[in-house]
Protein backbone atom coordinates (compact mmCIF):
# COMPACT_ATOMS: atom_id res chain seq x y z
CA UNK A 1 0.00 0.00 0.00
CA UNK A 2 0.89 3.41 -0.27
CA UNK A 3 2.52 5.96 2.25
CA UNK A 4 -1.49 7.28 2.72
CA UNK A 5 -3.18 4.11 3.09
CA UNK A 6 -0.73 2.82 5.29
CA UNK A 7 -0.57 5.83 7.55
CA UNK A 8 -5.06 5.18 7.40
CA UNK A 9 -4.56 2.02 8.92
CA UNK A 10 -4.94 1.31 12.43
CA UNK A 11 -2.17 0.52 14.37
CA UNK A 12 -1.73 -2.54 16.52
CA UNK A 13 0.94 -3.79 18.49
CA UNK A 14 0.08 -6.93 17.76
CA UNK A 15 0.94 -8.16 14.38
CA UNK A 16 -0.99 -11.04 13.58
CA UNK A 17 -4.13 -9.45 14.00
CA UNK A 18 -3.33 -7.72 10.82
CA UNK A 19 -2.36 -10.86 9.38
CA UNK A 20 -5.50 -12.10 10.60
CA UNK A 21 -7.29 -9.41 8.70
CA UNK A 22 -5.71 -9.90 5.85
CA UNK A 23 -6.79 -13.21 5.26
CA UNK A 24 -10.65 -12.24 6.28
CA UNK A 25 -10.14 -10.52 3.38
CA UNK A 26 -8.60 -12.69 0.78
CA UNK A 27 -7.92 -12.71 -2.96
CA UNK A 28 -11.11 -11.50 -4.03
CA UNK A 29 -11.24 -8.35 -1.20
CA UNK A 30 -7.75 -7.60 -3.04
CA UNK A 31 -9.26 -7.47 -5.88
CA UNK A 32 -12.22 -5.23 -4.68
CA UNK A 33 -9.81 -2.70 -3.63
CA UNK A 34 -7.21 -2.59 -6.44
CA UNK A 35 -10.53 -1.52 -8.34
CA UNK A 36 -11.95 1.11 -5.67
CA UNK A 37 -7.97 2.50 -5.26
CA UNK A 38 -7.66 2.59 -9.41
CA UNK A 39 -10.72 4.32 -9.85
CA UNK A 40 -11.26 6.62 -6.87
CA UNK A 41 -8.24 8.67 -4.73
CA UNK A 42 -6.46 6.83 -2.64
CA UNK A 43 -8.04 8.55 0.56
CA UNK A 44 -11.40 6.87 -0.57
CA UNK A 45 -10.01 3.20 -0.59
CA UNK A 46 -7.96 3.76 2.83
CA UNK A 47 -11.11 5.02 4.35
CA UNK A 48 -13.13 2.10 3.24
CA UNK A 49 -9.99 -0.46 4.57
CA UNK A 50 -9.95 1.13 7.48
CA UNK A 51 -13.69 0.95 8.31
CA UNK A 52 -13.82 -3.01 7.44
CA UNK A 53 -10.72 -3.06 9.70
CA UNK A 54 -12.69 -1.37 12.52
CA UNK A 55 -15.68 -3.81 11.96
CA UNK A 56 -13.78 -6.64 11.78
CA UNK A 57 -11.60 -5.79 14.57
CA UNK A 58 -15.47 -5.37 16.66
CA UNK A 59 -16.88 -8.78 15.58
CA UNK A 60 -13.71 -10.36 16.53
CA UNK A 61 -13.62 -9.05 20.44
CA UNK A 62 -17.52 -9.82 20.03
CA UNK A 63 -16.85 -13.41 19.23
CA UNK A 64 -13.81 -13.44 21.58
CA UNK A 65 -15.90 -12.38 24.66
CA UNK A 66 -18.54 -14.31 23.96
CA UNK A 67 -20.74 -11.59 23.53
Amino acid sequence: PSETNQLLLPKTSRSEDFSEFIGYLHADGFLIFNIIAQNTDEMVAGQIIEHLYRTYETSTMNYNTGV
